[in-house]
Formats: structure tokens, C-alpha cells, sequence
């Protein structure tokens, strides 16, 4: 038999689960509020305090990353935080540090806002922020093949693969001759005809034409004409050591009839494995693209075209 007592204790527990279950429910009510406060407040992905400067972030081609904090607006409201994301809609797991926004490879990135004081949750995304892949024509050549390119990171599917300038495509966007494009930006996809749709697109590919145009700049004069010292030469000279001072303003002299310069003949493999031992102004002929080359302190140039 339960006493009064009892009852009182059993009364006394069921109130307290009550007032417990209430006390996380109006948590939990709060927790969504805020939530939906957040969201509803900032909504609006394209605001002007989140605004994405430019949708393209041209990426270094010496190192192949891109900065996103560069193309994104340097201010937001306070109390949050801009946070760069390598998927949408924005999670802890897609979330990526700051310094490694710094340095992006190539990929498509998102741009959200976080805020703790709204339960730790993030805004709607951006509109993406494309780093490209970076590729350039090697004259005399003065078009890129896209169609050379192995790895388009995209989906293959039924239909074909279809290049566009726009990474929503459609038919006005589609690149007629991939093979030979010029200056901009690319995506690759796959088009299927037959039901009229595209696959997810490849990342982004950069492409930038160098001029090929052979240099025909005058050389420099000037009013100061030092002697030549030091020359070799295969004529026959004899005891004529004077020769080489006929020579202005140079620092070796070389003189034949019969025979030419011939500089370090290197392929390009060959080239590259010099590293660290580079020096500005260094100069071979490489054998692999046929061209006389020189170092310029940041990368080597065919010395066909002007730079």
C-alpha cells in the first residue's frame, strides 16, 4: 500500500521531469530561434559585406594556388566571422583554415559567415570562387588544345565531352574548337543529347596567350664605345693582336667565318633538374621545344618571343 508520503515523493519527481523536459525544450526552442534568426538576417549570400570581388581567382602558375581572401570583401558585420569552404552549404567538415584559403589549390570554394553568438552555425554560401588551373601556349604556337588535358576532374557520363567558357553551360556557352582556344577561362562537362543535360563541371582551366611574335626591337647605342680585351678568334690573325679592340662596347668577342656559338644543349628535363643552381640571365638551347632559352629570375623564356 502507498503511503502519503509516497505519493508525495512520486509527485514530487513527476514534477521535476516536467520542469526539466520544459527547461530543454525552451532551450532547444531558443537554439532555433537564433538559428532561423541567423539565416533569415543573413540570407542574402550576396550582400554587400560577403560580396565576391571577382569569381575567378587567377592562381599563380609557378605554385598553382590561388588567394581567396583577396577576391572577398574585407569587412562583415561584427561578432562573425568569414569563413572559406571547399563545399556548399557550409559545414565544420568542409570548412578550411584561413592560411590554407591563403593558399587554395586549384578547386571551386564557397564563402559562408559563422557566427558563435547564433549557436555556432553558418550562413547560406556565396556564389563559388573558381581557382583555376593555369595553362599556356608554347610558341611558335598560339593556341591551347584543351582536349590534351587528361584530368578534367569532372563526372564521365553518357554523351560527350564538351568544353564552355561559363560554368553554368549551355548551348551559347559551348567552345566550337577546343582544340585551339585563346585567352580565358574553361570548363569542361559532359552533354548528353539525348536528354538535353550536363554532368557537374570540371574545375576551372585558365588559359593565357604569350605573344609569339619574334623580337625585332633595334639594339641599344649610345654615345660611350669601351674597347673590346678579350675575343676568339679562327682567322688567321697572326702576330695581330689588336684586332679584338676594333670592338666596342663588348665583353668577349668571337669571330669566324666558317664556324657558330653553340650554347649548353639541354632538354627540358635536363633543364629543370639544374633547381636551386639557376642563375638569373643563365642561357641554353633546349632540345626538347627547339628554342634558345634564358632564365629570367622566375621562369625560363623562349627567347623567340618578346617578354
Amino acid at each position: 500500500m502507498m503511503t502519503t508520503i509516497d505519493k508525495d515523493r512520486h509527485t514530487y519527481i513527476a514534477q521535476s521531469l516536467l520542469a526539466l523536459l520544459m527547461l530543454v525544450a525552451t532551450m532547444l526552442s531558443a537554439q532555433t530561434e537564433a538559428t532561423s534568426n541567423f539565416v533569415a538576417k543573413y540570407s542574402t549570400a550576396e550582400s554587400a559585406t560577403m560580396a565576391v570581388t571577382d569569381p575567378i581567382v587567377i592562381n599563380s602558375c609557378e605554385n598553382g594556388t590561388g588567394d581567396l581572401t583577396s577576391h572577398v570583401a574585407s569587412t562583415q558585420p561584427s561578432n562573425l566571422t568569414i569563413t572559406y569552404h571547399t563545399g556548399s552549404p557550409a559545414t565544420d567538415s568542409n570548412r578550411i583554415s584561413l592560411q590554407q584559403a591563403q593558399n587554395a589549390p586549384v578547386g571551386t570554394y564557397f564563402v559562408a559567415f559563422y557566427s558563435e553568438n547564433y549557436g555556432g552555425c553558418y550562413s547560406p554560401t556565396s556564389s563559388p570562387l573558381y581557382v583555376p588551373k593555369c595553362l599556356q601556349n608554347a610558341c611558335p604556337e598560339e593556341t591551347v588544345d584543351l582536349t590534351n588535358i587528361a584530368d578534367t576532374s569532372t563526372n564521365a557520363g553518357s554523351g560527350s565531352l564538351e568544353w564552355h567558357t561559363s560554368p553554368l553551360p549551355d548551348r551559347t556557352s559551348l567552345v566550337t574548337n577546343s582544340q585551339a582556344v585563346g585567352t580565358g577561362v574553361y570548363w569542361a562537362v559532359y552533354y548528353d543529347e539525348i536528354n538535353d543535360c550536363y554532368s557537374p563541371v570540371s574545375n576551372a582551366v585558365a588559359v593565357n596567350i604569350e605573344d609569339c611574335t619574334p623580337c625585332t626591337l633595334p639594339g641599344a647605342t649610345g654615345s660611350t664605345n669601351l674597347p673590346a680585351y678579350t675575343g676568339i678568334t679562327t682567322l688567321k690573325r697572326g702576330t695581330d693582336s689588336t684586332w679584338v679592340n676594333t670592338v666596342n662596347n663588348s665583353f668577349l668577342v668571337l669571330e669566324s667565318t666558317e664556324k657558330g656559338f653553340v650554347p649548353t644543349r639541354l632538354t627540358t628535363s635536363q633543364r629543370d633538374a639544374i633547381g636551386a643552381n639557376t642563375l638569373e640571365g643563365m642561357m641554353i638551347f633546349n632540345t626538347t621545344t627547339q628554342c634558345l632559352e634564358f632564365y629570367d629570375g622566375t621562369r625560363w623564356v623562349c627567347s623567340e618571343r618578346c617578354n
